[in-house]
């Protein structure tokens, strides 16, 4: 079974390779790397809040 293959997980593609750069294979990569490092931060700063 497939959990993570919702709408959204698209739409999380997309906004890696927008972020990364369309150009090379080194922009999508750069972009997941960027997308995977704020969810890790901002999860940790929304953490503390009740």
């Amino acid at each position: 079974m497939l959990v993570d293959a919702y709408w959204t997980m698209s739409g999380l593609v997309i906004l890696m390779t927008l972020v990364g750069g369309m150009s090379t294979m080194f922009g999508p990569l750069l972009g997941t790397f960027i997308i995977v490092l704020l969810e890790g931060r901002l999860g940790d700063i929304g953490g503390g809040i009740d």
